[in-house]
């Protein structure tokens, strides 16, 4: 009994082991990747973010309000001369941002009704820098490398793990009378990675949000419980408390080159301090 018992324990350790191995495997090679990335210049994007509304389409206005705004397809530059800009062009007019640092302006041409950006610039520029994704690896969890495919015509390997919230979430605004409607709660991520030159190939993050904590609304609890949309007390609940944002990002990054770089507007220039 006693060896079996000791036979049990070594193998629950090996695999305990093995596991911890899979992850730092799939840490490293992200980590790794993002590293090669960022010193192979600047690179075009294609991309696209969806939004799932809660309401059931009838909640656009409130949708608005809560820091959703621009779907559908974009393109993006992430210049090697360390700026990044992003557009937005549709029937209704064009929407651009242009990033420095921790700068970014914004400026749209429209005819009807102008777009509501939302949260948009900096979700969308917190996940095209690769800095940034380094930044916060160390505060992700579950990492785990999938099984290898392609990604055009380049072999890919995906990590896939949860980011910190940290990562993209929007910074509120000063003052007692700012407070925060909402909260970012979870970053689910997978990243392709290029099999031999390591290169980021394709990002897909899917951001989930939900009330603010220091907000208490009927039917709340734990964002995570999806057990039922009857209040706390028991009634026939909104269920608002555990209503959830869905963001999903995907992005698909090409054309790595040492001389792309982006050149913003001379009338921009002197909101970037450039």
């Amino acid at each position: 009994m006693r060896t079996l018992a000791l036979m049990a324990v070594t193998a629950w350790c090996a695999a305990a082991a093995s596991g911890q191995d899979k992850k730092d495997d799939a840490k490293e090679l992200l980590k790794k990747a993002l590293d090669v990335s960022q010193k192979a210049g600047g690179v075009t994007v294609s991309g696209s973010v969806s939004r799932e509304d809660p309401f059931g389409g009838m909640g656009g206005q409130f949708g608005a309000l809560m820091g959703e705004g621009i779907e559908g397809d974009f393109t993006a530059t992430i210049g090697a001369n360390g700026i990044t800009t992003v557009k937005v062009e549709n029937e209704n007019g064009v929407y651009e941002l242009f990033q420095k640092g921790e700068k970014v302006v914004q400026r749209q041409t429209w005819t009807g009704q102008q777009i509501h950006a939302g949260a948009f610039a900096h979700e969308v520029t917190s996940i095209l820098s690769l800095a940034r994704l380094g930044k916060h690896l160390d505060q992700a969890k579950d990492l785990k490398k999938g099984d290898t495919k392609k990604v055009g015509d380049v072999e890919c390997v995906p990590v896939r793990g949860l980011f910190p919230a940290a990562l993209a979430e929007e910074p509120g605004a000063e003052g007692p009378m700012n407070l925060k409607l909402q909260e970012l709660k979870k970053i689910e991520a997978t990243i392709w990675i290029g099999r031999e030159d390591h290169l980021v190939r394709s990002i897909e993050m899917k951001l989930t949000k939900g009330f603010s904590s220091a907000i208490r609304l009927p039917g709340g609890g734990d964002e995570d419980d999806d057990e039922g949309d009857e209040d706390e007390g028991g009634g026939q609940g909104f269920g608002m408390g555990k209503m959830k944002f869905v963001s999903t990002y995907r992005l698909t990054l090409k054309g790595y080159d040492k001389t792309t770089t982006v050149d913003v507007p001379a009338e921009l220039k002197k909101f970037l301090n450039d």
